[in-house]
Order: structure tokens, then C-alpha cells, then sequence
């Protein structure tokens, strides 16, 4: 990393180690995810569901979508666990690699550290869960009936008040 920060000094990395000297999480991102945060960050996706890597820490990309609906990555990172302090110390990092420019909105994949850490460090945003992990939780919970009928619920509303409606008819059942 620090001969990638020689070779482009807009290339950003932090890390953070345990007492023992181990490496326990790091963050980076290079000159062109900082530029396209700049642009296209006003929502940013944290996902924490990708653990598998060499090292057995989960991998966690902070991605968003261009003017050309292509998922563009803000920043990369990798911690050893998945505690709220570790998610605060993330978010504030990247925060720091961005200027303390905050997006409008995060989407995640509901873990409770991770909430935690957002009301933490970006409270006021606005905080959605990712609709697949949603859609995967629900589909183990509702039959099959109740799952199509959940589905067109949380796509195809065509307002708020529409929204609330089908979802109070919903929950009646």
C-alpha cells in the first residue's frame, strides 16, 4: 500500500492494529473511487456478506452506481471482526478518505453492529436495508403465496402512502 500511495499521492489506506501488532482492519481506496465518490456518492452500499479471502477476514466494498447505472467502488476494506467499534472506525475512515463528505443515504445488509455504528457516525442519513438480503429473509419466513405478494409490495409501490396502505393490508393477514 505505501508504494501505491508513492506512486499516486491520491491514493488513500489506513489501517489498524490489534495489540499484538496484527493487522485488524484496513481501509483504502485509490485516486479514481475518490473522484467517483465525489460524483455519484450521495448512496453508497456497505456490505459486509463477503467473507471469504485468503486471510479469513470479511472483505467489505463500499460501492454506488454512475450516471451509467454501473456499480463504481468508493473504497475497499478488510477487518478481522464485524464489532460496532470496528464499523465506526471504518465509516469514520472513510469519511477521512473523502473529505468528510457524508452521502445522502446507506444501504446494508442489516447487521446490528453495522446499524449501530451508522447511527453512530452517520446519524443523519438515511439508512435503508439492501432489498435481497430483505427478500432472502423473508423467503425463508412467508409460503410462497405471501412471498410473491410481499415482493410486489416492496417493488412496485408507487408512492409512500401507497406503500403504507398495502403494507398495513399486509401485516393484517
Amino acid at each position: 500500500m505505501r508504494s501505491r500511495k508513492e506512486k499516486d499521492s491520491d491514493f488513500f489506506f489506513e489501517y489498524m492494529l490489534d495489540k499484538e501488532g496484527r493487522l485488524k482492519s484496513m481501509l483504502w481506496c485509490d485516486a479514481q473511487s475518490r473522484r467517483d465518490y465525489q460524483d455519484y456518492g450521495d448512496v453508497v452500499v456497505f456490505d459486509s456478506t463477503y467473507k471469504m479471502n485468503r486471510y479469513g477476514m470479511p472483505f467489505i466494498p463500499f460501492v454506488g452506481v454512475n450516471n451509467h447505472r454501473c456499480t463504481t467502488v468508493f473504497a475497499c476494506a478488510i477487518v478481522s471482526d464485524e464489532t460496532e467499534g470496528t464499523y465506526v472506525w471504518l465509516l469514520e475512515t472513510f469519511l477521512k478518505a473523502n473529505c468528510q463528505v457524508k452521502p445522502k443515504s446507506v444501504i446494508t445488509d442489516g447487521d446490528a453492529s453495522m446499524i449501530r455504528a451508522i447511527r453512530t457516525v452517520l446519524s443523519d442519513i438515511f439508512h435503508r436495508l439492501c432489498s435481497w438480503h430483505v427478500e432472502k429473509n423473508m423467503q425463508r419466513h412467508l409460503y410462497h403465496k405471501s412471498f410473491m405478494e410481499f415482493k410486489s409490495l416492496i417493488y412496485y409501490a408507487t408512492s409512500r402512502a401507497n406503500f403504507e396502505k398495502r403494507w398495513n393490508a399486509f401485516i393484517v393477514r
